[in-house]
C-alpha cells in the first residue's frame, strides 16, 4: 500500500515500464489518499469519512500495468480535496467564496464538482468556505499538473505509435447502482471517446472473466473521457468502473477476497489489449 505521506506529496505517482509496449495509459484518479492539513482543519467529517469518497485501492488493483509494458499514472490527492476528473474551470459559488458564475454542470448543480460539497447527500464537507485563491492553488499544485502529465504521454505515444489510448480506472458503490446488478461499466460517451471495436473487445474481456458488464450506464465518462476521448485523430479513451463490493468492504474500506481475482483480471486486460493494440496499429516496436 501507499505509505503515509509526512509532507505534501506529488500532485500523482507515475510509473513506467522498463520497455514501452503500446501507446496505452492507466489512470486512477480517484484512488487519491491524501488530505491537507488546512482541509481537515476546516472540515466537519473525519479522515475516514472523506476517504469513502475515493475509488478506494483501485491504484493497487492496476499496479502491475507496468509489468506488462504500459504506463500507469495515479493521483496522491484525495478526491475531496479536488478532483481532477472535473472540468476545473467550473467552481461551485456554495463551496468557494467570491465565485457567483452561472456556469454550472451537473456535477456541480449535485455537490460533486471540482471541489466537492459533499461526499453524499446530506453529508457536507466543508466549515466555511474556502477563498478563491485557495481554489485556484489546488488547482495549480494538483489539477493542472496531473492533465498536463496526461496530454504529454497521450501525444508521445500518438506520436510514436500513430495511435494513443487511456483507460481511466474508477470504482462504484453498489448502492449507486439503483438495482442495476452490474459488476463493471464502461464509459464511452455513447461512443464519442472511444470506438465500437476497443469498447467491445474491452467488454468481451470482463465478461469472459465471469463478469456483468453494462455500458454507460449510469456512468457514461466525465471530465478525461470528454477532453481526451476523440476517435478521429487515433485518441480513445474508455471510463472503466467496478463494482467496490468486488474486492472492498465498502463499510470498513478493507479489502475483501475478492481483491486478488479483480487484480489479476486487470492484468490480462493489459496484456490483452497491448497485443491488440500492436496488431491493430501494425507497429513493430524496437
Amino acid at each position: 500500500m501507499k505509505p503515509e505521506f509526512h509532507t505534501d506529496p506529488a500532485p500523482f505517482e507515475l510509473i513506467k515500464p522498463k520497455q514501452l509496449r503500446a501507446g496505452i495509459l492507466f489512470a486512477s484518479p480517484h484512488s487519491g489518499r491524501f488530505l491537507p492539513s488546512e482541509m481537515l482543519a476546516n472540515s466537519r467529517l473525519s479522515s475516514f469519512a472523506l476517504r469513502s469518497y475515493e475509488d478506494a485501492y483501485v491504484d493497487k488493483i492496476i499496479e502491475d500495468v507496468p509489468r506488462h509494458g504500459l504506463v500507469l499514472i495515479a493521483a496522491n490527492y484525495s478526491r475531496s480535496y479536488i478532483d481532477v476528473n472535473r472540468d476545473p474551470n467550473i467552481l461551485d459559488g456554495q463551496v468557494v467564496a467570491g465565485v457567483t458564475s452561472a456556469n454550472v454542470c451537473e456535477y456541480t448543480a449535485n455537490g460533486y464538482g471540482l471541489i466537492a460539497r459533499q461526499i453524499c447527500q446530506n453529508s457536507p464537507i466543508n466549515i466555511s468556505k474556502i477563498t478563491l485563491d485557495a481554489a485556484k492553488a489546488r488547482i495549480a499544485n494538483v489539477h493542472a499538473p496531473y492533465h498536463f502529465e496526461i496530454a504529454k504521454w497521450l501525444e508521445n505515444m500518438k506520436s510514436r505509435f500513430g495511435e494513443a489510448w487511456l483507460f481511466d480506472v474508477h470504482s462504484m458503490p453498489n448502492s449507486a447502482l439503483g438495482g442495476i446488478s452490474a459488476d463493471i461499466v464502461l464509459g464511452n460517451r455513447f461512443g464519442s471517446s472511444c470506438d465500437e471495436e476497443l469498447t467491445k473487445l474491452v467488454k468481451n474481456h470482463f465478461e469472459n472473466a465471469g463478469l456483468k458488464v453494462r455500458l454507460n450506464q449510469p456512468y457514461a465518462g466525465a471530465h478525461s473521457t470528454k477532453t481526451y476521448g476523440k476517435p478521429a485523430i487515433g485518441q480513445q479513451a474508455l471510463q472503466i468502473e467496478i463494482n467496490r463490493s468486488l474486492y472492498l468492504n465498502e463499510h470498513s474500506l478493507e479489502l475483501n477476497d475478492g481483491f486478488a481475482a479483480i487484480k489479476r483480471i486487470f492484468g490480462t486486460l493489459a496484456t490483452s489489449e497491448s497485443d491488440f493494440f500492436n496488431h491493430r496499429n501494425l507497429t513493430v516496436i524496437a
